[in-house]
């Protein structure tokens, strides 16, 4: 599946206030699944990464912004989309998220567009603020199958950004046949075919009770955890009625 694993916040923009800041620096985090790796970082003259390629479940333990990443200097976005371009091995989709006000210039837009889609890299941008660069970026994500949204209202920056990732990430829902089968101590129930099934990241402390066939590997579903002094069960799929 797609991997969120670049995302980039304008540092020199000066809309917003803090908090409003923040909440949106967290979002993309809390929206991804746990397995996912991720990159989160700020531009102004620099890339500065706060998180470099850890997974998702262990990004979400730590504190972000960090201190010294307050909003400074001029924005160099076309740089850090160049570097990023660089950096990525193209083995994978990539979605980069890229929050900025567009104070800047892109003289650079249309062939670092087609660096960015040779690496596989999809741009997501969030715009908000006014600035000129704007037009360059529609057109870049428009390029490399993005996507482009803007809300200059900074109490709705964690809307903007928890729709933006949702639309980023893949469809969540398997539609076509898998195969499923049983693990003990459900292995007595037949294996069978099912038409649809949720995308499901199991948890650690979880036990697989079943899975389906998947391109990217087995898929939990069905894990079972306890919860107090019993245990919770829950599936993927719609059970029939021998299950």
């Amino acid at each position: 599946m797609d991997n969120l694993r670049g995302r980039l916040t304008d540092g020199a923009s000066p809309y917003g206030d803090d908090r409003d800041f923040d909440s949106a620096e967290d979002e993309p985090v809390r929206e991804l699944p746990p397995a996912d790796s991720v990159n989160v970082g700020s531009f102004a003259a620099d890339v500065h990464w706060w998180i470099d390629g850890i997974p998702v479940r262990q990004a979400r333990t730590r504190t972000m912004p960090a201190a010294a990443t307050a909003p400074n200097g001029p924005t160099n976005l076309q740089a850090a989309l160049w570097k990023i371009a660089a950096e990525v091995s193209g083995d994978r989709p990539t979605q980069l998220i890229v929050l900025t006000d567009g104070e800047t210039s892109l003289p650079d837009a249309r062939p670092l567009a087609a660096a960015l889609a040779a690496q596989r890299v999809r741009l997501h941008v969030l715009a908000i603020g006014a600035g000129a660069a704007l037009p360059a970026l529609r057109t870049m994500t428009a390029a490399t199958h993005g996507s482009f949204a803007e809300q200059l209202d900074a109490g709705r920056w964690l809307e903007g950004v928890r729709s933006l990732v949702r639309g980023a990430m893949p469809d969540r829902l398997i539609d076509g046949p898998v195969e499923l089968r049983f693990n003990s101590p459900l292995s007595i129930l037949k294996p069978r075919r099912i038409g649809q099934a949720n995308r499901t990241w199991q948890k650690t402390t979880a036990a697989r009770l079943g899975e389906m066939s998947h391109p990217a590997g087995p898929l939990p579903a069905a894990a079972m955890q306890a919860v107090g002094n019993g245990q919770v069960v829950a599936c993927a799929f719609s059970p029939n009625a021998e299950e």
